[in-house]
């Protein structure tokens, strides 16, 4: 709470509301100087009723908190998401990374470690060909994010997108299991991330292909374009449009899958299309 109370600090006198003000019909003023000075941690209804007073919501505190302290894990953690929800770059990755080291030294928080060592894994498949030698290469580097996770009965809403964007990286049998608990998770506690379940199973279905042995998983494949479909990821209907042309090993595949990338570009989704060419080129291969 020691942060709290800074920040308290620096919104009160940037408002011009003296501690008396703030502390009126509430608690006490030298309550105040000792939550300020860092003396004392307010309880989760005061501090609440102490950012009402000032006119800013719990939400807009943890804005506020991650842009005052640029070290914060709330920094961090909103800069992993957008970093998942856009475009993103080497730099921005090199960022992240760097911030979740300095947090995993400073505090031993384990959910910066577990995004500092997923990013590092998107660091060097950005740098590599996508193939299963790869995968298998970083799959050590990864352990020790599911070791932590898989204690945890009830993930919350960044373990979920953590252990999407490095599900390539898991076993089969593994991954699997990860998809299915993470349904179960955003079906009970998070309806609003529906789409991320389409998230998983194109993530899944791709690593399906990657280490296909006697038969093609087409039945999977539709079953990711209709979760993709019903959880409106059109998006990703289109990836799984692309992966059964490949599948079904279409004479007239290129021209097919040209015009599928073509409408993805026309959605702005260029990331997508580049990682599409480099997995169009993995699966061919493979």
């Amino acid at each position: 709470m020691t942060e709290f109370g800074k920040l308290l600090k620096y919104l009160r006198t940037s408002r011009h509301v003296t501690q008396a003000e703030l502390a009126h019909n509430l608690i006490s003023r030298d309550t105040v100087v000792r939550i300020e000075n860092k003396h004392q941690s307010p309880s989760f209804e005061t501090s609440t009723e102490l950012l009402e007073k000032l006119g800013i919501s719990l939400s807009d505190f943890d804005k506020q908190r991650a842009t005052y302290n640029p070290t914060s894990f709330s920094k961090l953690s909103q800069l992993f998401l957008y970093q998942l929800n856009s475009s993103g770059d080497h730099q921005t990755l090199e960022e992240i990374k760097e911030l979740a080291h300095m947090i995993y030294q400073k505090d031993s928080n384990m959910t910066a470690r577990n995004i500092m060592l997923s990013v590092e894994a998107m660091l060097q498949i950005d740098d590599q060909d996508f193939d299963v030698k790869k995968i298998k290469e970083l799959r050590n580097l990864l352990r020790p994010v599911w070791d932590d996770l898989s204690q945890i009965d009830e993930w919350c809403m960044l373990d979920l997108r953590i252990l999407d964007s490095c599900l390539f990286f898991f076993e089969l049998d593994t991954a699997r299991e990860i998809m299915h608990h993470a349904f179960r998770i955003i079906d009970k506690k998070y309806p609003t991330l529906v789409g991320l379940k389409a998230a998983f199973s194109a993530n899944y279905c791709y690593l399906l292909i990657l280490n296909r042995k006697i038969k093609p998983p087409f039945i999977e494949v539709m079953e990711s374009r209709k979760i993709a479909s019903q959880t409106g990821r059109y998006d990703l209907v289109i990836v799984a449009d692309i992966r059964l042309i490949l599948l079904e090993q279409d004479p007239d595949y290129q021209s097919k899958i040209n015009h599928k990338l073509d409408i993805l570009s026309d959605f702005g989704a260029k990331k997508l299309v580049t990682s599409l060419r480099r997995e169009i080129k993995t699966i061919l291969a493979s």
